[in-house]
């Protein structure tokens, strides 16, 4: 159960935390889910007999860290929307040894 809890608190951590800066990490972290979804519930109907046991103290501790993820997206996406390097064009965006133009003089 530990490995299931760790797989939906990495989706949810990594997608709050870079989601601002790329917005299609949000479908991406939906599908995710569904497919999570999908497969416990055919793994729950065909390949387990009985349900695992679930313990309260687990949910409680996934629970208890994924509600400092919103803080994430409020922290990292100020820094994103704000930064003007961020923002520039990426025809603006020159490595800095390519910025001058060099000059061949015969």
């Amino acid at each position: 159960m530990q490995f299931k809890y760790s797989a939906i608190m990495t989706i949810v951590y990594i997608t709050f935390m870079f989601g601002a800066g790329m917005p299609l990490l949000f479908p991406l972290a939906a599908g995710a889910f569904l497919v999570l979804y999908l497969l416990e519930t055919t793994s729950l109907h065909y390949i387990h007999q009985t349900p695992p046991a679930y313990d309260v103290e687990l949910n409680d501790a996934c629970l208890g860290k994924l509600q400092f993820a919103p803080m994430l997206l409020l922290s990292f996406g100020y820094w994103m929307t704000t930064n003007p390097q961020l923002l520039q064009s990426y025809k603006k965006l020159i490595p800095l040894q390519h910025q001058q133009e060099f000059t061949f003089h015969q």
